[in-house]
This record gives structure tokens, sequence and C-alpha cells, in this order.
């Protein structure tokens, strides 16, 4: 695609994630900015280029000067892009994080953006600027998959869909879908190719569905592309109105599920203002194979004609086949000439096909046939249950229902859709789970009937043998058997209690039924001891939580402008507040904001300072590290290094003497006390992260990801390894001679500190720049537990046990930004306060709480967004507790937070 041939009417629309205005970046914006990233990639051609951005118009950007340098894009994590792929490398990534070499932002469309060279890796191995963009599936056609999508795949769909919607300059396309699936590329395409608008939401949006909804109100959307799933969460009143035409909207497609005709149906008036098409397509022909116009009078929905260049044939078992000249390469080789889909099919005599469901749809419970489809969709008939979704599991359907107000039909629903010999469980849900890509997550509806269903007490045993009229304590010597116990009363017991057998291959449900079973030896089969580890394990270890909105607003106290970006975290030290800006001025203040002291540094500071005893030390991008006295701001001593410092200094020895890193590659150790260098180490890579002092040894990791232990009195080495990546984050230090190094690809190993042997290893699978911590409730409670709290540049929080780095927990916080700096932590409080890139500054409560529980169970945490600064904030936040509780049990605590808008602020705000 060349920009050459972009209309000048092309333009886009980006609505703010938080004040929900709209921002136009027109043409000529677009194209500056194209040919600006340019610059960064013209010494790639054939190239895979990864993009670790938020939806954004930087994001459009950049996807369009990757093409126009005749580049390959893949949209991933930065973790995803480090780790490689099977097929092909990255060359570059494109991020919001700058790297290990030092380099200034580029602005594209206000949102800075750094560009990581790592090689270069040509993909002319299949053939030369043919592929457009890498995409990767675990989806519909099994196990994970990497598709490298040729422009000829994709292009015949985007011309396809330009005819047939008939695509105008006047429409408004909306973009919504996950980068993560392939259709998200089809709406940006098709507004760039027709000189559209192309209206940008946030990523939140999608599991805000108010917000979505009222963007595509607010702001026009005429062109809607969507999963049924995502169809179906949105508000009443928006369906309603883009249903009898009282929307802009004129176009919607919906795919990547079966078409939801009855939900359709109940909205619908008969008006010509908008038009419903149902799309067909797999991934591996990227991205849509199928279209077809919706008529709701009829029953069905086809899955319609394929589009061009793209054929469909039937297998003899009835799968449907897809060929024609639009092949991928999948997992390195072009795909065949027909590509078997796993959806089974309907073929009339005219010649119309309709999906009928997957090939691992028709299942076989009890030597009986059936369809999960189709008992959802007999299910969906009745006008009060929104929605349905059945799913296998063991010897019994699960029958997942949405239901208008609340409306119990368990009763009905037994007695209308039961199958003889078959167990049916109904499971009533507020609202579906939805994946990334818009469909219902399976894997979140399983663990909701598991949270809501299986056994875990004795308790809870015995309320389940109550239904069947069996008493635990009187019935522990009879048979099953005679305790009128059948199949399906089995079927229940056993898909409610076998993850606590204490055999995983004993037969619970054959034994149940058989001749010998007895109550007390099914109950000797089982290990309740267990049951709160298995707790943790069956209903997966990650939730996502959304912040609630603290029930007082935050005021701010007072502010204090710095000059130039603020990246660092402000230090408090006996009532002083220490920082340093990029414009080179480290300050101190008084806790009310006044200026006490204030010194010009050679250049910039990213640093986070360091105070001990009377010093205060800081490094800089001029290449020194500055010892000031924390009074008076007099310098005590400056030392050059060979290049810039941007790790926080140690100061140890009451100030006396200092361990730090530099980016020349060495790690020094200083007497500051008579203005000397004791000795230096050289490393194998700049140094980021801090080094830390265990006992007489000290421990130091380097962006190449050396990890090493020098003696603090002689600079000799004891030991050293290569990690696989390199480090940003600080090291933990924990008892018995440990040591805890994160790299920044997420994998978390605990050392012995004497002679380097690896203890503990675990794969956190996200980016990590932020620096661990260490918390304990500090009870005598033998139930207490030590942990680890590691955040993740995904919004991710992960608690491990300290002794073996077993996940506790997985927080996803939906809706925030990155986590690039270290949380703060109120030990006594139990509050774990988090300030994100974005602005966003939460708090985690209840921590002391969560860890008081036996074994591996932790209970959810609550998350609580406390305030909300305008301004990107990559620096840290400090927290101070100024009140204890008052008459409303609240407690009042001070923030300190600094900004790249060159502010530090101080915020006052209460929590309960």
């Amino acid at each position: 695609m060349s920009v050459a041939a972009i209309p000048k009417e092309f333009l886009m629309l980006y609505v703010n994630e938080f004040s929900g205005l709209c921002d136009t970046i027109g043409n000529e914006d677009v194209m500056n900015s194209v040919a600006l990233i340019g610059t960064q990639l013209t010494s790639y051609k054939n190239c895979l280029i990864a993009i670790d951005l938020p939806r954004h118009p930087a994001f459009v950007s950049c996807i369009l000067s990757i093409l126009e340098t005749k580049n390959c894009f893949v949209c991933c994590s930065t973790a995803d892009a480090l780790n490689g792929y099977h097929s092909v490398k990255v060359s570059c990534i494109i991020s919001t994080v700058s790297g290990e070499i030092e380099q200034q932002p580029m602005k594209i469309h206000s949102l800075n953006i750094y560009f990581h060279h790592d090689g270069y890796y040509s993909l002319d191995t299949f053939g030369q600027d043919k592929l457009c963009y890498l995409i990767t599936t675990s989806g519909t056609l099994g196990s994970r998959k990497e598709i490298l999508v040729p422009h000829s795949c994709i292009m015949p769909n985007i011309w396809d869909f330009s005819r047939r919607f008939q695509i105008t300059t006047f429409d408004t396309i909306l973009f919504a879908t996950s980068c993560s699936f392939d259709p998200f590329v089809v709406e940006i395409f098709l507004a760039v190719m027709n000189g559209a608008k192309l209206l940008i939401v946030p990523d939140m949006f999608r599991s805000t569905p108010y917000k979505l909804a009222d963007a595509i109100m607010k702001y026009g959307a005429t062109f809607i592309q969507m999963t049924p799933s995502h169809l179906k969460i949105l508000p009443e009143s928006a369906l309603v109105r883009i249903f009898s035409g009282q929307s802009s909207v004129r176009t919607m497609i919906l795919g990547g599920e079966a078409f939801p005709m009855d939900f359709i149906q109940r909205y619908y008036t008969d008006n010509k203002c908008i038009n419903l098409y149902n799309v067909y397509g797999v991934t591996e022909v990227s991205c849509w194979a199928s279209c077809y116009k919706i008529d709701l009078k009829e029953e069905r929905a086809q899955i319609g004609e394929p589009l061009m260049s793209t054929k469909f044939d039937i297998s003899k078992t009835g799968e449907l086949l897809i060929g024609g000249s639009r092949r991928c390469y999948v997992n390195g080789k072009l795909s065949g000439a027909w590509l078997s889909t796993g959806d089974i099919v309907e073929c009339t005599e005219l010649g119309r096909i309709y999906w009928c469901g997957r090939t691992d749809d028709q299942q076989k419970i009890n030597a009986i046939n059936v369809s999960l489809s189709e008992l959802a969709r007999k299910v969906e008939k009745n006008t009060s249950i929104k929605s349905a979704l059945a799913l296998r599991r063991g010897h019994a359907i699960l029958l997942f229902i949405r239901t208008d107000n609340n409306i119990n039909l368990q009763s009905y629903l037994y007695t209308k859709f039961s199958i003889p010999g078959i167990l049916m469980i109904v499971v009533e849900i507020e609202d579906w789970p939805i994946t990334d890509n818009g469909k219902v997550d399976r894997r979140k509806l399983m663990q909701i009937f598991e949270q809501r269903n299986l056994v875990f007490t004795m308790g809870d045993l015995r309320k389940l043998f109550a239904k069947f009229e069996i008493n635990l304590e009187l019935h522990q010597q009879m048979l099953f058997k005679n305790l009128g116990l059948n199949s399906l009363h089995a079927a229940e017991i056993a898909i409610k209690t076998e993850h606590l057998l204490k055999h995983h291959d004993f037969p619970v449900f054959q034994y149940l039924l058989s001749d010998t079973g007895t109550v007390a030896e099914f109950i000797a089969a089982l290990d309740f001891h267990q049951n709160v580890q298995r707790k943790c394990t069956i209903h997966g270890k990650k939730i996502v939580i959304k912040p609630v909105e603290n029930s007082t607003k935050a005021l701010l106290e007072w502010e204090f402008n710095l000059g130039r970006c603020i990246d660092s975290t402000p230090v408090l030290d006996n009532g002083s507040i220490f920082l340093g800006s990029h414009s080179g001025r480290l300050i101190s203040l008084s806790s009310d904001g006044i200026l006490k002291w204030e010194v010009q540094l050679g250049d910039r500071i990213e640093a986070t300072a360091c105070s001990k005893g009377n010093t205060v030390a800081v490094g800089c991008y001029d290449g020194y590290v500055y010892f000031f006295h924390n009074d008076s701001g007099h310098l005590i001593w400056k030392f050059g290094t060979g290049d810039a410092v941007k790790s926080t200094p140690v100061l140890v020895n009451e100030g006396h003497e200092c361990l730090l890193g530099s980016y020349d590659k060495f790690l020094y150790f200083l007497d500051v006390l008579n203005h000397k260098m004791i000795w230096k180490v050289m490393c194998n890579g700049s140094i980021l992260s801090s080094p830390s002092l265990i006992r007489d040894i000290v421990i130091c990791a380097t962006l190449r990801g050396e990890l090493l232990a020098v003696k603090m009195e002689s600079g000799n080495m004891l030991w050293k390894l290569q990690l696989a990546a390199p480090v940003f984050a600080n090291l933990i230090v924990l008892k018995m001679d440990r040591v805890l190094v994160v790299d920044v690809k997420g994998v978390i190993t605990m050392f012995n500190i004497m002679n380097g042997f690896k203890m503990h290893e675990r794969d956190l699978k996200e980016c990590v720049f932020a620096s661990p911590i260490l918390f304990s409730d500090n009870s005598d409670s033998a139930s207490s537990v030590s942990v680890v709290i590691v955040m993740s540049q995904s919004s991710s929080i992960f608690i491990l046990r300290t002794e073996n780095l077993k996940l506790l927990q997985h927080v996803h916080i939906d809706g925030v930004g990155s986590f690039v700096r270290a949380p703060d932590l109120l030990v006594n409080e139990g509050l774990l306060f988090i300030q994100d890139s974005s602005g966003t500054l939460l708090a985690m409560q209840g921590l002391s709480s969560m860890l008081k529980v036996c074994d591996d169970q932790l209970l959810n945490p609550k998350i609580v967004s406390i305030l909300k600064v305008n301004e990107e904030t990559f620096g840290g936040v400090k927290v101070v507790k100024v009140s204890e509780e008052n008459c409303n049990s609240e407690r009042k605590y001070y923030a300190l937070i600094g900004s790249r808008n060159d502010r530090l602020r101080c915020f006052c705000f209460s929590l309960q």
C-alpha cells in the first residue's frame, strides 16, 4: 500500500479515553507523520516491524509508514517481539518505552514513540515486497499458529468490501476491533483506501459498552464491524437506536461467531436505514472469506457467497473448505490449495450455505449425539433469554444463559430442554465475559461455573449429597446404588468433586454407579486438605479487575514547576522532598511545597535520587554522580564516569560510601568522605538497575542480561552468569542469602548469592520494567504469607511466594496505562499505590487481609482509582499517611506525583 494512493479526504477522529472529547487528525498531519516515521525505517526492506502502541492515531500512522517503506508489520507486546516467532524474526520494535540506547522520543500525534533496532532480518524467503502483516492465532483451528499475510491475500477483501458496501469519503468507519484479531486490518484499510474517516476509540471502550455506544452515536459512525458477542453487551438504548434507524450507522457487519438472528429481531424495525451483513472467515485466509446481506424475515443466516479470489468446497463429512488465490504462510509454509476450516455447513439444493457448528460442536455424551450450538439456538427462541451458550464438561452439559430482568427460568429450561440421560446444569450470568477478540470467553465461563458449583469443603459435599437425600453421617457404609443414585446424580457428583481426587485416574463416575461404591470409600478417595490449592488452580490465577472510583475527590495541595519532564520518583526523607528533572535541576522542597534549595546540573536527570545520613546523591546524563548536603544543597563531591548515570546510587555507611552503575558498563564503589574511587568492575552491558548489597557482597545486573557478584571490600569477582534478556528493574534481596532478578521479558529467577546457583524460576510472560517489591503482613500467624509483587508493562500485578516463586495471583487491571515504575507500599496500612503511565493513581487495598489465608488461596483485591493527572507519567509515586481514621472511617494521605508536563504535584485524598 502506497501513501501516494491515499485520498486527501482521509482523516482520523480520536476519542480521548478520559474526557470523551474527539481530536481530528487531518490528512496533512497523517502524511507528515508517515514520512517522519519512515526516516527511522528506511534502512529496512521487507523486514518485520513490531508495533507495541496503544490504539491511537500514531498506531495507524506507524502501520502506513511500515507499508510505505515496503516492510511488514505485527502488532504485539514488546515481550512477544523479544521472544521472537518460530518462522520469522523482528527487526525493529516501535513502542512508548525507551530502550537501552539513549534516544529522544519521536512525537507522533502527541504520543512519544521510540524505535528499538534489533537487527536486520529479511523476509525475502517469502518473496520480495509481498508480505503485509503477521498475526497469530490459537483459536478456531486449534493450536497457536503464525500467519504471514501477503498483500495478495488481504487486498481482495478490501477491494470487495469497498465495492460491496459502497464506502465513500462521507463514511466514518469505527476502529474498535482488538489488534490481536485480524478484522482490525479491514477497518483501517477500508478507511485509508476510500478516503473515509477512521473513528479511533481507546482499547478500554471494548470492555466499557456504554462508552463505545456513546462514541458511535456522538461521532457519527456509519460503518461498524464487530462480533455478535460484542453486539450483545451494548446498552439496550443503543441497540434500539441503531436498529430503528435513529443513529448514523448504515452498515453493520457481524462475524467471528454464529449470526445472532433471534437477538437482532427483538430490536430491528422494518426500515431501510441500516444494512446488516453476516461475514465468515478464518485467520488462515485473512481476513473474511464470504459475506451475505441479511434478510431478517429468513429463519437462518447464510454465510453468503465467497469474496473476490476465494472459492468454497464442502467435504464428504460436511466440513467447509476454502480455496482460491488468497493463500497465506502458516507457520512459515504456504498454505495448501484447500484449507480445512473445522466448520460444519449445510448446502441446500439452491446452493445456500448455512453454518451448523464446529466439528467439535457435535458431542457424544452417554452414547447420545448432541449439538451444543443447536441447543443454545433453541434456548434463545425464548424471548426472556437474551442469549445462551452450551458447553460440555465431562458427562454433563453446562447451559449458560443471560436473561431479561433477572427472571428465574431454571425450572422452565430443565423441563423444556433437558435431554434424557444427560445431566444439564443451568448457569445464569449477568454479562458475557469477552476475549480481546470480541468473542465469548469460554474459559472464564468455566471459571464462573467452578466458582459457584464445585465442592471444596466437607460442608459443600454435605449440601450436595443432601440434594440426593444422602446423609454423610448416617449413610457412611451404604452403597450409592441402594441410596437411589442414578446416572444423572452420579454425573453431577463427579463433575463437582473430581478436582479433589487423590488419584486423578480414579473412575469416579463408574464407581458411584458400581455395585461396590460406598459413601465412606468415596469420601476416602477425596483430599480436602488440598482443596484450597486446587481451588486456586482451577479458578485460574488471572483475574481482571476494573478500578472503582474513590468515594472522595482528591484535592491539589500544591505544585512546583521543574522546567522539563519529570521521569524519576520523588524521594522523601526527614520532611524534605528531593527530585530532579530533564532540565537538570535538582530541588529540595519542604512537605508543603516550599523550595529549600535548588542546584543546576550539567545535563538532564532521569535517575531517582538517594538520601542517607546528611547526603543526597543523584546521577546525571553528563556522566557524573553528584553528592550534596541534604540540608543546604552544598556540593560535597562529584565523580565522573564514562557515560550517563541513569540508575539510582546506593549510599552505604551513613552516606560516606556509594555503589553505582553507569552506562559506561562499569560498576563503581566510591569513598564519598575522602573523594576517591575504591574500585570499579567492568560489566557486560550498561547498568540501569541499582546494585544491591548483601552483607559484603554486591550484586549487579546489566542491560545485556549479565548478573554478577563481587566482594565489596576488594571488587573481586565471585561469580557471573548470563540471563536471557536485559534487566531494567532493581534486584530484590531475600533472607537466607537469596536474590530475585526480573528480566524485561518477565522471567523472575531466584539465585543463591554465594555461588550464583539458580534455585527457582518463573516466566510471567509479560514485559517488566518496574522494580518488584516485597511484602509480609508481619504477623505471627501461621497463615501469614511473604510475597514478592511484580508489576508489568501490560497493567498486571503478579503476587508470588518468596520461598518458591509459586504464583498466588495474577491481577490484570482493566482500562489503565502501563506500569513502568515500582509501586509505593505502605506496609502497616496494607496499601499498595500504583502510578500508571497515563497519569492514573491506583490503590490496591487490603493486602494484609488478602494474605491471611491458608495454603495458596488469596482473596480478590480491591483496586481504587484515586486521581488522574492528564499527562504521561513515567516517574513513580510517593504516598504519605497524614492522619488516622476520622468519624467516617477515612484516613488521609498525600501523594507526590511528577509528570511529563514538568510539574511535581501534591494531592490530598482520603481512603476508607
